[in-house]
């Protein structure tokens, strides 16, 4: 169950990261290019944990719909 939890943590800050990428106009801004490197690297940590138990497969599927479904 854990590593759903860090799954679903790994989406909202990738969501959050490409956020702030618009947001830091080519990195021409510093607190969204800073703020966008966070997001990002959290986001490959939770993922790093997450894939320890769930397989590849199902988690970039549930990512990949997930993050889909939070642009829209």
């Amino acid at each position: 169950m854990r590593s759903y939890i860090y799954l679903l943590l790994s989406i909202l800050f990738e969501v959050a990261g490409s956020t702030f990428l618009k947001m830091s106009e080519g990195f021409t801004n510093l607190i969204p290019s800073l703020l966008l490197v966070f997001f990002y690297g959290s986001s490959f940590i939770f993922i790093i944990f997450s894939l320890k138990t769930v397989p590849l497969s199902v988690g970039y599927s549930i990512w990949a719909g997930l993050e889909q479904q939070e642009l829209l």
